[in-house]
């Protein structure tokens, strides 16, 4: 499976349910939470992030995942609230 068909799949999985714009109702519960749990008053959302090893199959396209360190991932990404 290639990078494109990897991402294919976890935004079909994930979309619905994870991957949407936040309301302004959203926004403003996740500003009190950040606010009262982690006492950080200006923020609506964290992100982090992380390299996850993949090297694909096509060995054409190997060069198009190797990062900054040299082996080969896919990075992925996280939105969460403040109470993640």
């Amino acid at each position: 499976m290639c990078g494109s068909q990897v991402c294919t799949v976890i935004c079909q999985v994930f979309k619905q349910r994870y991957m949407h714009l936040a309301t302004p109702d959203e926004i403003a519960s996740n500003h009190e939470i950040f606010a009262q749990r982690r006492r950080f008053d200006c923020i609506r959302a964290a992100c982090d992030g992380t390299h996850t090893p993949f090297y694909p199959l096509d060995a054409s396209k190997a060069e198009d995942y190797k990062n900054y360190k040299g082996w080969h991932s896919l990075l992925t990404l996280a939105f969460v609230n403040g109470a993640y």
